[in-house]
This record gives C-alpha cells, sequence and structure tokens, in this order.
C-alpha cells in the first residue's frame, strides 16, 4: 500500500472525552440522591385530609416531581461530553503528499497551472487535494441574512459580510451572498461599498494573518500602533474602513441614498416608488463575479463571489422568516455557484478563527465518518458581556456541557448560525452509508452565462411562485 493509500484511513479529526466527566457525574449522582429525598419527604408528609395548607403541598409535591424528571431527562446530555479535535495539519500534510504523488503521474498539466498566479486545484480518486498552503478543492458559500436596516445597520451587516470574504479559503472556491429580507437600498449600497473595501481588507488580513477578520471587531481592539509590524499600511486600512463607514452612515441618517450614487451602479434601478420591506419583486445583484479575471484586490488575487438578494415577498404570500429566506438562498446559490459546503450567519456574527472552514472541512473529508456527517455546528461566543457575566450571556452550560454532551451520541443541535452544511443534505437527499459521494471541483468551471443571464435566471427561483407546487419547506433530508 503506498503513501497515498495508507493516508486515507488516518481520521482528519478525533473525538476525546471531556475532562472532569468522573466529578460531573458524581455530583449529577449526589443531585439525584437529594432528589429522591425531596420526593420520599414530600409523599410522606402530606398533610391529612382537612388539614390546613394540603392543596397547597400537593402543588409543591407535582412541581417538585415534574422539575425532577425533567432534571433526570437532561442528564444524559450531560453524563458523555465528549470534544471533537479537527486535524488542520494532517489534511495538509496528506493533501500536499497527494499533489506530490499526482504531480508525478501529470507532471505537464500540473506545471502548467503552476504558471498561473491562483492555487491549484486537482481531483484523484473522488477527493478533494489540498496543497499545502490549504487549496481546498471544495467550493463553499457563505450565507449572510438581514431583515432590517433600522435594527441591523448595514454597517453592522457588511462587517460580517467582510469577515467571511477574508476567511482562509481560496477566493475563487468562496462565495458570499447577503440575503436582505427588507429589500433596502441602503443594504445594498452598504454592500457595494464593502465591495470596494474588501480589495484593501482581504489582502490585508492575510498578509498579516489578522484576527479576527472583522474590520470592526479588529480595529476597536486595544493595542499600540506604534508596536504594530507595518504601522503604516495598519493606519491607511483603518483609515479606508472608517471613510466608509462615515458614508454608510450618512445615506443611512438620510434614509435613501443620493441621486449621484444611484448613479453610479445600475443595480438600484431595482428600486422604485412600489419597493417596500414588506412588498417588493425578486431582486439579485452580481456584486463581485468571480470568475471576472479583472475582479482583482490591491495584491492583484482574485476576489471571491459577491451576491445581493432581496426574495420577492408579497403580502398574500407566506415568507416563513429565516427559514424562507435560507430556501431561496440555496436556490439562488445554485443557479450563481452551486457550491457544495454552505455556512450560514447571523448578520451580527463572525468568525473567531480565520481556519474555520478549513477545520469544518476536516470532519466532511474524513475518510471513515465524513460521509455520516450532515453539518458542523460552532459554539457561539459574545461581545460586550457584562463583568463577571451577571446575565449568563456566554450561556457556558449550553456551549460547553449540553452541545458537546449531544456529540457523545453523534447527534448536534443547529444553533440558527455559525454552521457548516453539506449542501446534498439541504437537498433533500438521503442517507445512504453506501453512498461516499464525490466533491466535484468543476461546479461552475464552464458555465459561459452572463452575469446578466445569471441575475434574470436567479430572479425567478427567489420569486414567490418558485415554491408553489412542490416540496419546498415541507420536508427534509433523512
Amino acid at each position: 500500500m503506498g503513501i497515498v493509500e495508507a493516508e486515507k484511513t488516518f481520521p482528519l479529526f478525533e473525538t476525546k472525552a471531556a475532562k472532569g466527566r468522573l466529578a460531573c457525574r458524581l455530583f449529577s449522582f449526589t443531585i439525584f440522591i437529594g432528589i429522591c429525598l425531596i420526593w420520599v419527604y414530600r409523599l410522606t408528609n402530606i398533610p391529612t385530609a382537612g388539614e390546613k395548607g394540603r392543596w397547597v403541598w400537593i402543588g409543591m409535591f407535582v412541581a417538585e416531581l415534574w422539575f425532577g424528571f425533567y432534571w433526570i431527562l437532561t442528564q444524559p446530555v450531560r453524563w458523555n461530553v465528549v470534544q471533537y479535535q479537527p486535524l488542520k495539519q494532517r489534511l495538509s500534510q496528506r493533501s500536499s503528499r497527494r499533489s506530490a504523488y499526482y504531480c508525478q503521474r501529470k507532471k505537464v498539466q500540473l506545471f502548467s497551472k503552476l504558471q498561473s498566479s491562483y492555487a491549484v486545484f486537482i481531483l484523484l480518486e473522488f477527493l478533494p487535494i489540498i496543497s499545502s498552503n490549504f487549496a481546498a478543492a471544495m467550493t463553499s458559500y457563505v450565507f449572510v441574512c438581514t431583515a432590517d436596516p433600522i435594527l441591523e445597520p448595514p454597517t453592522l451587516v457588511i462587517s460580517t459580510v467582510l469577515s467571511a470574504m477574508a476567511l482562509n479559503n481560496p477566493t475563487e472556491k468562496l462565495s458570499v451572498y447577503l440575503s436582505d429580507d427588507g429589500g433596502s437600498q441602503l443594504t445594498f449600497y452598504a454592500l457595494l461599498e464593502a465591495s470596494r473595501f474588501s480589495k484593501h481588507w482581504i489582502p490585508f488580513c492575510k498578509k498579516f494573518s489578522v484576527e479576527p477578520r472583522s474590520p470592526e471587531a479588529f480595529f476597536t481592539q486595544n493595542f499600540d500602533v506604534q508596536d504594530t509590524a507595518n504601522a503604516e499600511e495598519w493606519l491607511f486600512v483603518k483609515k479606508q474602513y472608517e471613510d466608509m463607514k462615515k458614508r454608510i452612515e450618512a445615506v443611512t441618517d438620510k434614509g435613501s441614498v443620493p441621486k449621484e450614487l444611484k448613479n453610479r451602479h445600475e443595480g438600484f434601478l431595482e428600486w422604485n416608488s412600489n419597493v417596500t420591506k414588506k412588498n417588493h419583486q425578486p431582486i439579485v445583484q452580481i456584486v463581485i463575479d468571480g470568475r471576472d479575471t479583472n475582479a482583482m484586490d490591491s495584491e492583484g488575487c482574485r476576489l471571491p463571489t459577491l451576491v445581493y438578494m432581496a426574495r420577492e415577498k408579497r403580502s398574500n404570500w407566506p415568507h416563513h422568516f429565516k427559514a424562507g429566506a435560507t430556501n431561496a438562498l440555496i436556490r439562488v446559490s445554485s443557479e450563481i455557484s452551486n457550491g457544495e459546503i454552505i455556512l450560514n450567519l447571523d448578520c451580527d456574527m463572525y468568525a473567531n478563527n480565520a481556519d474555520s472552514i478549513k477545520e469544518a472541512f476536516c470532519f466532511f473529508m474524513d475518510e471513515k465518518r465524513g460521509h455520516q456527517i450532515a453539518y458542523v455546528e460552532h459554539p457561539q461566543k459574545f461581545n460586550n458581556i457584562t463583568k463577571n457575566d451577571l446575565y449568563g450571556s456566554f450561556s457556558t452550560v449550553t456551549n460547553k456541557v449540553e452541545l458537546a454532551g449531544l456529540s457523545g451520541f453523534g447527534a448536534a443541535m443547529y444553533c440558527g448560525t455559525g454552521c457548516f452544511f453539506r449542501r446534498v443534505s439541504l437537498s433533500e437527499n438521503k442517507y445512504s452509508k453506501e453512498c461516499k459521494g464525490s466533491w466535484n471541483s468543476d461546479t461552475r468551471k464552464n458555465d459561459q452565462r452572463t452575469v446578466t443571464e445569471l441575475e434574470d435566471e436567479s430572479k425567478v427561483v427567489a420569486s414567490c411562485g418558485s415554491e408553489k407546487g412542490t416540496q419546498w419547506g415541507t420536508r427534509y433530508s433523512k
């Protein structure tokens, strides 16, 4: 067995039992004994008929019986807490060796690809090949959802979008979609501004390994610029971001986009006096076409695809809130990029780890168990928490115990954001142990449709009538 074949059996993630499980079980056992003693006490000391307080006692006993029973039901989740650890280094090492092996077989073809300034993507035996700097063969796209430019300011939304665009993934294999259920031209204008700023932000992040990749979160950190390497470039990018924020906030305060700004992009023709938050036609605008060789950042590297979508809304059609928006995004993205992996984010979220896509791939690409995994959920962490977390906003028990406890049973809870999905798991494909599938690295390679054609065809599937007479929203994968 060769190196390439042998390394297939190496797992790309490991499962470890959480520390302190024995102590946790002993603690739970003592609580269980206490609950049982309370039940016995309540049951053996019920006031006799006619005695004062009898029904109050019985009511308290019923309440304690229910809460005790509920506590028992929650214990299996806390009894078997495990932690998953992705092995990013092993993924990169295995893939780079496969690349070297493949190079010997396809020397001429591989050499010609290496002459370009972009990452090399090769598929060997239906497996993604990843170079040492992680040039993923899988196409990924990020869904960001927003609904109201007042409750969810556009500057907040674009900070999330920019953090997704700057994740460590080959830009030609990354697409970012913004779903605007409010159909607001303010949000669209902010996205146009973000697309221009991304030409500076993405290369800056990757050049200096910036963490976190959200510009709002990064520039609000407390550190001395004088101690920062290349302070001049840091100050330049920060000024660009602050200037962009001021322009967006000025337009947002006015409540409308000035005519001179509208004239700069034909996308604003979609908005007229009849467009409202709850009543508008489908709007799809490809802000950055990732196929365009002229869509470059300041360092001459390709930019990721960036798409604005406002699905059609009519008063006589149910829209199903975020679930309906996600359904529309799946259909629209299938027309434009059709990637294998989906990351969905709320508009106020961002990745704390720029390698989060790579870590998710460790689970999906594992030879033994990868095909059994439909989605990978990440725990959430919140900023601006009060001192000592008085209101429990960190949700420590939920994130570190209960969600990890579900993992002990091979399950996971979808929390609504920060989750990576296999596209096929959202497309009514049924699970099969025998079918491991394949990673299609050339999903849209030969798509010759123009941007206008893609937008027009995407509007059809973003309309209300596209779900009529179908199973969208009524069935799920098993």
